[in-house]
């Protein structure tokens, strides 16, 4: 782009301003969002019930701007049967291809490619699921403790009780956690829970299937945990870097299980890909001992939500389980963190989002490991501000309060210093504690969208939705109920064990933005010494008709103003016809999900028609 300016401009002591834009952070007008759902039971099993486990949806979209009332713009991209449970999800919007990572979540079986894999899935649900990459197969393994593909005492039909024994001490441990792409969408970072592991996968525009030398692994460094291990899950590629987040778990040791909270931490680390493999700087940490809410009022015990160690058995959770008191199903709970989500606002603070582990080891009315006992699970997660002070530092909100950012809950003795930022994260006054760890920021919008049970803080219980936040105050904006109570996803009725309730019923969230405009053009103007080059002497030609072609046919045409300038913009939807403003239909390559046509790199070439003879155009008469 090119900008004149004259001494008028500067006289004064004036600054002329010119603005650069990253196209990976634009986003469009009310995208959707998209995260995953988990039902109960194993979607690769036939079954001939009333609910089975094969149909519910293994994926949700709804508007970032959600209707006021009901579930009603609820899109199911995806059944179970074709992805299954799945978590981290990262969007390449050139090719509008949503990514979706398997997941070991408990009572929810893996999708037809098992643990280890990574699916392809079209939005809008036009073209089916493929898978991208099995890791297991390709020679990078995510375990095998909870089965690679089927799984122990899962039910065909989501409205029967199961067990899943296997699945309770792997959650966290084995199968895949967090997902990102790159600014470029070329290469795809993905957290590898079993192994700890970041892998670095050239996946290409659109994705294509790697092989195993498409594929580095990093490891994550243990920042020395005392008495547990290091977990990682968050990832996030933000400006040419890549973030990773963990825990300290405090697990060990695993006899008579640790209760010293004091043991857990969480920690973020930086990987450049231009350094040497598996370089990590640490970036930032905190302790997990602050003070938190209470996870449920219901029945005779209030436990605090305070995060404890994680666990390895069933038992370790203690009596009494369930409560007797605490209404049908007998709430269950034991609150242990996992670091899900890193985002980043524009001046590079970020929101972090801390998933329970007992939210996926827990359901709703499902059976423990072993007995026919049935457990109302209620998860505790957590969603935090970490802010950029003056100094250029970072720092944990304190007492609700975040580099000169007040929050909501100033001295409520549930966060980090004694109050919380972000402190409607409540229902009514039963649950205090009902963010479940997956986050999204839309920049332009100052919120920040988190999945939570119970999302309608006057609505139905035993559900599950999304809430937004504003990012600069913490307060809560707007709520929207993907699953009712007891609902099951997908079909409108009431049935207990199929959606999660309380427990984790949704996975990560994903903004689903277009690609950023393309323009073309810029200026036309009198070249009077004949050398090819914009002196500033040298002025524009106003009323020229200007042609652009694609692949040798007539795209558009555009007009001068008065200052030389011409444009032809791209729109966002390659099937409007409107030539005016949606010259450029390029979609990347592939083929288009929305119009099932080929896209394709198309070749571009602009021409000033009638520029000489004697039908030249009147404002260019005289030149050449």
């Amino acid at each position: 782009s090119v900008q004149f300016i004259t001494d008028a401009d500067l006289t004064n002591g004036e600054t002329v301003d010119f603005a650069l834009h990253n196209p990976a952070e634009y986003c469009d007008d009310n995208p959707d969002i998209a995260s995953s759902c988990f039902s109960s039971g194993d979607p690769l099993l036939p079954s001939s019930g009333a609910h089975p486990a094969a149909d519910r949806p293994g994926i949700v979209t709804v508007p970032f701007n959600p209707p006021t009332t009901g579930t009603g713009d609820n899109f199911y991209p995806t059944t179970s049967a074709q992805v299954g449970a799945t978590w981290g999800l990262t969007y390449q919007r050139s090719s509008r291809t949503l990514l979706a990572a398997a997941v070991v979540r408990r009572h929810s079986g893996f999708g037809p490619d098992g643990i280890g894999a990574i699916y392809r899935v079209d939005p809008s649900g036009i073209i089916s699921p493929s898978l991208l990459i099995d890791l297991n197969t390709a020679g990078f393994p995510t375990g095998t403790s909870v089965g690679t593909i089927t799984r122990t005492d899962l039910t065909a039909d989501s409205a029967d009780p199961n067990r899943d024994p296997n699945a309770f001490d792997t959650v966290g441990k084995e199968g895949i956690g967090g997902i990102s792409l790159s600014e470029d969408e070329s290469t795809l970072w993905v957290m590898n829970l079993y192994s700890r592991s970041l892998l670095e996968i050239q996946i290409g525009v659109p994705a294509t299937t790697p092989t195993a030398g498409d594929i580095t692994v990093h490891p994550v460094p243990d920042p020395g945990c005392s008495d547990g291990e290091f977990r990682p899950w968050a990832v996030k590629a933000y400006q040419g870097q890549v973030y990773v987040g963990g825990v300290c778990s405090g697990e060990l040791p695993y006899s008579g299980k640790n209760t010293d909270t004091s043991d857990l931490s969480a920690h973020i680390y930086r990987h450049d890909p231009a350094g040497a493999a598996g370089n990590f700087t640490p970036v930032f940490d905190f302790p997990l001992d602050y003070p938190r809410g209470v996870l449920s009022r219901e029945g005779a015990n209030q436990p605090d939500a305070e995060w404890l160690p994680w666990i390895d058995e069933w038992s370790d959770i203690g009596a009494p389980m369930p409560d007797p008191n605490s209404g049908p199903f007998g709430q269950t709970m034991y609150p242990q963190p996992m670091f899900t989500a890193i985002e980043f606002d524009t001046d590079g603070s970020m929101v972090l989002g801390l998933n329970d582990r007992a939210g996926m080891q827990l359901g709703n009315e499902n059976y423990g490991p072993n007995d026919s006992t049935t457990y109302e699970g209620v998860a505790g997660g957590d969603i935090l501000r970490v802010c950029v002070n003056a100094g250029g530092n970072y720092e944990l909100e304190a007492n609700g309060s975040c580099a000169g950012l007040t929050g909501t809950r100033i001295g409520n003795n549930e966060g980090p210093g004694g109050g919380e930022f972000f402190g409607e994260d409540v229902y009514q006054t039963t649950h205090q504690e009902v963010t479940l760890g997956g986050l999204t920021i839309y920049p332009g919008t100052r919120q920040v969208v988190s999945t939570a049970f119970d999302p309608d803080p006057d609505g139905p219980y035993r559900s599950g939705g999304f809430r937004w936040f504003d990012i600069d105050d913490g307060t809560l904006a707007d709520y929207y109920v993907v699953f009712g109570q007891d609902q099951v996803i997908g079909s409108g009725a009431a049935d207990q064990p199929s959606s999660m309730g309380k427990a984790a019923g949704l996975g990560d969230v994903e903004l689903l933005c277009d690609q950023a405009p393309i323009e073309i053009g810029n200026r036309v103007w009198r070249d009077t010494d004949g050398d090819g080059v914009q002196d500033p002497d040298e002025l524009p030609l106003e009323n020229v008709t200007v042609e652009l072609y694609r692949n040798g046919s007539l795209a558009g045409t555009a007009t001068t103003d008065a200052n030389g300038e011409y444009y032809f913009t791209s729109g966002t939807d390659p099937s409007d016809s409107d030539t005016t403003d949606n010259i450029i239909h390029d979609t990347g390559v592939g083929i288009h999900p929305r119009t099932g046509t080929p896209g394709g790199d198309s070749e571009y070439e602009i021409r000033i028609p009638n520029a000489n003879g004697a039908s030249q155009q009147a404002a260019l008469n005289g030149l050449s």
